[in-house]
């Protein structure tokens, strides 16, 4: 939700080179199947990132075919781990966020 917010804001008011700061930040940063922040972030063997819960989820309603949903590669849950690089960024992701707000309020409020 707050991401939405933000992004629209973006979208409509800031310099380019913000937006693809932010753009490449959220995109990184969130789940390919339920589109929101990562929430316990997991990697898999062939690279992907997303929340245990999806991935786990994916895997059950998927028993015949255990695909990786992004690339197709054959994967596991024996062949998922945390991915702890995005869990220690997500608790400094606020900050990030907190500095985007600004430049933003900056942008829209002091041309």
């Amino acid at each position: 939700m707050f991401l939405e917010k933000v992004s629209h804001i973006l979208k409509s008011h800031v310099r380019p080179e913000i937006k693809i700061s932010y753009s490449l930040l959220t995109n990184i940063m969130s789940c390919k199947l339920c589109n929101q922040m990562l929430n316990n972030a997991v990697i898999t063997d062939c690279g992907h990132s997303f929340c245990d819960k999806c991935i786990n989820f994916h895997l059950t309603i998927n028993r015949n075919k255990k695909q990786c949903p992004i690339c197709h590669k054959a994967i596991s849950l024996y062949k998922i781990f945390p991915n702890f690089a995005i869990r220690k960024t997500k608790g400094k992701i606020k900050l990030i966020n907190i500095y985007i707000i600004n430049r933003v309020i900056r942008e829209v409020y002091w041309r």
